[in-house]
């Protein structure tokens, strides 16, 4: 049978395009919230789509698959044209054009060109003709281009021409940056737009009918990638960044190299008091009422200056920064100067200092972290406390806001609560604050309310949960994992012994009795499992908190082994698993029978659990001059060093068991560690992968407490 798709050199070059694409749409995906990050994604993702196609195309050996192919091609080929003028549009702060209306409009003549692809075969509008053209050394779809498809190709490059003319437009107006993106993106359209027109309208065709057009994508990714990470393509819109100059409160202005004045915003010229006649001017003359701001813009640092405001009754305060523009080079184009007005703040703040002395103490020897912030929410004050928790300094924190500390505030809708808590009211709720380095920490917040010379303000006192929600956590995890372990365990010997009282029942009465016997050794082995499960939930409760009441009696160890492998022996024939006993004499020792017994089950039923069919499990017993050892070993697969170090806390399991699905509930040697360190033994578990598992426990010859029954440990 002929192979129907075969992949070449050429096809596979096409995955670079296609995963620098893809990758960028995953980007722009992510930065969907940035005004055109939408688009982008969805044009590097309309050109992966044409890549990857392509490809499939060339390597495909039979017409019908390289048809299928240009199929999808024409889901990336019919809208890369249109998404590139929508991008083009938002770009440069056309945003009132793209329109519902107008998009769905510009979309008609590509969803027609999909379409007719699609179903050429029928009425061969978009191709008149198609076939293989196998004369070169792979094969390539061979076409004649029919009227739709000139349709296709002058509204494509009618679109590309548009956003052409845009950006050309855009790249006359300042902004270096600006100027740099707009090259980026004229450059990334350009390149495949020339190579489809090379190919398409004067039929250059240097290698047949081969498209060049997707390998141009390389250019496209490449810009477009640079353009958003070196450019910051996302962050800065040249439109939206002149609207959003002159609507912010805070002074701007911008001096060049030779710190002459070549831009500022309304509110430079309400505080400073700078006119279009200043442009040009040094700063040094137009700011000579001004010297620490002047001072300030000859270096790199941020500073605070104060300054009469034009009504003589008032001083306003601002506070003031200096930072140099450079070009991607690092070479120094300017510098910007910003003032923001901070004189409600330096107010406030000086009214609280009055204060400060006598609450200082009292803060600073609060447990919990205590803050207060304004009816704003701009932070007045907070302990170290405060500072400790969340890793700010106190200066840092004085000059933030609580939506920045705590920003589930807003969405809670937490402010409302500002009129209940001026009448007297408090109010405790959870919430999450993030700290310096991006952690989250889960809090407790209590809220109040505080006089101070200048108003009211809000009293917050904050203690950290962590722990409690850790603990909440682990609680719910483990009650959910004993839950679910607890009902599988049950559930299994009850539903087969459920099932085989229906079978017994259903047979005549003459037969019952034999049926009941041929059933026998399946009700002793689950009988068997669940009193193991129950012995074991009651074991599990009794913690070195509660007690756990021993029996104690002088016991033949080596009896209790011997019995033990007898009991469990039931689930050894099942596996095909023997015993080997090797058991040193020993003298009685001072024990709970039952208790030592049922860490026997654990132990011996484990190792059946974990044995091959036809393993064999070995249990050693030595004495020793102050002790006696057992050691209980099978040849399993054993257990990875990452899982050793919590098998004996509640609900463990190994990986290798969940996944292997060896029925267990994760608590036989969490119970087995609570009896033998009852007798003042202990218990420790060795295991190599591949190799198998020991567990050693270690009894005392002499009990030093009395022994009688009932007595506690």
């Amino acid at each position: 049978m002929e192979p129907f798709i075969q992949f070449n050199p050429v096809a596979l070059s096409l995955l670079i395009p296609a995963l620098i694409s893809g990758g960028l749409t995953v980007f722009a995906f992510a930065r969907r919230s940035v005004v055109g990050s939408r688009v982008i994604a969805f044009l590097m993702l309309a050109m992966c789509v044409w890549s990857i196609a392509y490809a499939v195309e060339l390597s495909c050996l039979q017409l019908d698959g390289m048809m299928a192919s240009a199929a999808v091609e024409y889901l990336g080929i019919a809208t890369v044209p249109v998404l590139w003028l929508i991008l083009t549009l938002l770009y440069t702060g056309r945003e009132d054009w793209v329109t519902r209306r107008n998009t769905i409009l510009l979309f008609v003549i590509p969803a027609i060109t999909i379409v007719l692809v699609a179903t050429n075969q029928w009425h061969h509008l978009f191709y008149s003709s198609t076939s293989v053209d196998a004369s070169g050394s792979f094969p390539l779809l061979a076409i004649t281009r029919g009227l739709w498809f000139w349709v296709h190709s002058a509204y494509s490059y009618a679109m590309l021409l548009a956003a052409t003319f845009l950006l050309i437009l855009r790249l006359g107006k300042p902004g270096v940056v600006f100027r740099n993106q707009v090259i980026a993106m004229l450059i990334g359209m350009t390149a495949p737009w020339l190579a489809s027109v090379l190919y398409v309208v004067f039929g250059l065709m240097p290698l047949g009918h081969l498209d060049p057009t997707p390998f141009a994508f390389v250019v496209t990714c490449v810009v477009m990638a640079w353009s958003i990470f070196r450019y910051r393509l996302f962050d800065l819109v040249p439109m939206a960044n002149d609207t959003v100059v002159d609507s912010i409160n805070d002074a701007v202005v911008v001096l060049d190299k030779k710190s002459r004045i070549v831009g500022f915003n309304k509110a430079a010229h309400t505080i400073l008091e700078i006119s279009q006649a200043d442009i040009g001017e040094p700063a040094a003359i137009v700011w000579k009422e001004w010297p620490k701001l002047l001072n300030l813009s000859q270096s790199n640092e941020s500073g605070t200056i104060d300054t009469m405001s034009s009504r003589p009754d008032s001083m306003r305060y601002y506070e003031a920064a200096a930072f140099d523009v450079a070009d991607r080079y690092k070479r120094v184009l300017g510098k910007v100067i910003s003032l923001h007005d901070i004189t409600d703040r330096k107010q406030a703040g000086e009214a609280l200092r009055e204060s400060e002395e006598r609450y200082r103490t009292m803060l600073e020897q609060a447990a919990d972290a205590v803050f207060m912030h304004d009816e704003t929410g701009r932070i007045l004050d907070v302990n170290q406390k405060t500072c400790h928790s969340l890793g700010y300094s106190r200066e840092e924190l004085l000059s933030m806001s609580i939506e920045e500390i705590d920003p589930e505030a807003i969405k809670a809708g937490k402010h409302e609560l500002w009129g209940k808590i001026l009448a007297g009211e408090q109010f405790t709720f959870e919430s999450r604050q993030v700290r310096k380095d991006g952690s989250a920490i889960p809090v407790e917040v209590t809220l109040g309310s505080v006089r101070l010379p200048l108003g009211a303000a809000v009293l917050g006192i904050v203690r950290d949960i962590t722990e409690r929600k850790q603990l909440e956590k682990e609680t719910a995890k483990a009650r959910a994992d004993f839950l679910f372990a607890v009902s599988h365990e049950l559930k299994t010997p009850l539903f087969l012994m459920t099932a085989m009282m229906e079978l017994i029942k259903s047979k005549p009465d003459g037969e019952r009795q034999q049926q009941f016997l041929a059933q026998e050794e399946t009700w002793i082995r689950n009988l068997a499992r669940l009193r193991l499960l129950i012995n074991n939930l009651v074991d599990s409760q009794r913690t070195a908190d509660l007690g756990t009441q021993l029996n104690r009696i002088p016991t033949d160890l080596a009896s209790l082994v011997r019995q033990a492998t007898e009991d469990i022996d039931i689930f050894a024939v099942k596996q095909s698993v023997t015993w080997q006993l090797d058991l040193d004499p020993l003298p009685d020792l001072p024990l709970d029978p039952e208790a030592i017994e049922r860490t026997l089950h654990n132990l011996l039923s484990n190792a059946v659990k974990f044995s091959s069919p036809g393993g064999i499990v070995q249990i050693r017993l030595r004495t020793q001059p102050d002790s006696a050892v057992l050691e209980v070993e099978d040849h399993g697969k054993g257990i990875p060093a990452s899982e050793m170090s919590h098998l004996f806390q509640p609900f463990a399991r190994a990986g290798g068991s969940i996944k292997a699905v060896i029925p267990g509930t994760g608590l036989g040697l969490y119970v087995s560690k609570i009896l033998v360190e009852a007798h003042g033994g202990a218990i420790s578990l060795r295991s190599e992968e591949g190799v198998g598992t020991t567990v050693t426990v270690t009894l005392p010859r002499d009990d030093k407490t009395e022994m009688r029954r009932g007595d506690r440990k």
